[in-house]
């Protein structure tokens, strides 16, 4: 089981032997062995243990073993109580995740630790790719159980179950055993007792092959997520926007799926947005930030703006209020404010003999999303001067002579 650890550790490069590791432990033989096996590898190990109390006087005697094994083997541990995931209307397992990861963050932070070290192992990986293989994300299913996602890592990922219990023998480690594991009226027991052992009958190097495809389906993603890092700088998003091409949308199709769940999108909406079908002008909501469909099968994400105020003097102008940075001469009167565009507005060019709606300029002008959410129209309190958004002015008949030369736009 150490050599796994050893071989992992050198190609990801942790050099954990030299790094604080917060682990989590339930009790079950996995992570108990994980806990002993890094305790003799890592500089430093925190042992955290979440109790749920989902199974009564089994959660207490869980806790209380991880408390036992901690202090038999000088390992600090951390135990959290959290029982209000039995009043949770929402799916159990997910509630009970976050709960889990959001505590095993919290505990790294404040003991400054390097990472987070979860038990899973190559039979996690096998029940996972049959999950989502069932799901139809046959991406998914062959990247596997990711090796590290941000500073969690799972350190006996390629770990055959086989080496575990060879571990657990030699070491003595008692462990506990969830019940709730042995019912197979779940569908990841139904594979995890019925599938997997039936395949491994067969074929003894199933699960050594299906390591292989998954090392070298995650050697393409990484791949891909250079080029993608490479082409997008996902700082634009603090001020400015990304665009994504109908060409991006299939070649990096699943790392902008990562991204759009990692910035508050739900799975469900990022999948319509997906959908070449979309109409243009669809938008959908991902907390703060917004995705549109526009022409071409092209998708903007962006921060969205809502302005705390729809009119602003222009001598309390500043770019928290406008949505972009500008900055007027002193030949413009004070007396003059900006007022935000709103559906239904109208205005008058220049050299035009008609009034013309904003939005219809807009869609001639092909101006997107993003810069129609920072737009303004100038105006003296009688006439509407101008249509003023980042780094483009549209004059009225009303506009005073060289005005806009009068504007300095500021880099975003």
């Amino acid at each position: 089981m150490r050599s796994y650890l050893e071989e992992l550790d050198n190609r990801q490069g942790w050099c954990l032997n030299r790094q604080s590791i917060v682990v989590g432990v339930s009790g079950g033989r996995d992570s108990m062995a994980l806990l002993h096996l890094l305790s003799t590898y890592a500089e430093r190990v925190i042992a955290v243990h979440v109790n749920y109390g989902l199974r009564g006087e089994d959660s207490m005697a869980d806790e209380q073993y991880c408390i036992d094994f901690c202090e038999l083997h000088d390992i600090e541990i951390i135990v959290h109580r959290d029982f209000s995931i039995n009043k949770s209307k929402q799916n159990i397992q997910s509630v009970a995740r976050d709960i889990r990861y959001s505590f095993f963050e919290s505990v790294r932070k404040k003991k400054q630790a390097n990472f987070i070290a979860t038990a899973h192992h190559s039979q996690d990986n096998l029940e996972h790719f049959f999950l989502y293989l069932l799901r139809d994300n046959l991406q998914g299913a062959f990247e596997g159980i990711p090796i590290r996602n941000e500073n969690i890592i799972r350190p006996l990922i390629h770990t055959p179950t086989e080496a575990i219990d060879q571990y657990v023998l030699q070491n003595s480690i008692k462990f506990r055993t969830d019940k709730s594991n042995l019912n197979v009226d779940y569908l990841r027991n139904k594979i995890r007792h019925w599938i997997i052992p039936n395949l491994k009958h067969e074929d003894p190097s199933f699960s050594e092959e299906f390591k292989e495809i998954s090392i070298l389906t995650n050697s393409n993603k990484q791949f891909l997520l250079s080029d993608f890092n490479d082409k997008f700088d996902l700082s634009d998003l603090e001020k400015y926007y990304i665009e994504f091409r109908s060409d991006d949308l299939r070649k990096y199709d699943i790392l902008i799926k990562e991204l759009l769940y990692k910035y508050g999108f739900s799975r469900d909406n990022i999948t319509k947005a997906l959908l070449s079908k979309a109409r243009t002008g669809s938008t959908w909501l991902g907390g703060v930030y917004k995705l549109v469909k526009t022409q071409h099968n092209t998708l903007i994400l962006y921060r969205g703006y809502d302005p705390r105020h729809m009119n602003i003097k222009i001598d309390k102008v500043d770019s928290e209020l406008l949505g972009f940075e500008i900055k007027f001469s002193n030949s413009i009167s004070v007396n003059w404010y900006l007022k935000k565009v709103q559906v239904g507005d109208r205005i008058k060019l220049k050299y035009s003999r008609h009034y013309k709606k904003i939005s219809d300029l807009f869609t001639d002008h092909k101006i997107n999303h993003f810069y129609r959410e920072r737009s303004w129209i100038l105006s003296d309190g009688e006439y509407d001067l101008a249509l003023i958004i980042p780094n483009k002015i549209w004059e009225t008949t009303h506009a005073p002579a060289n005005f806009e030369h009068q504007v300095k736009f500021m880099d975003f």
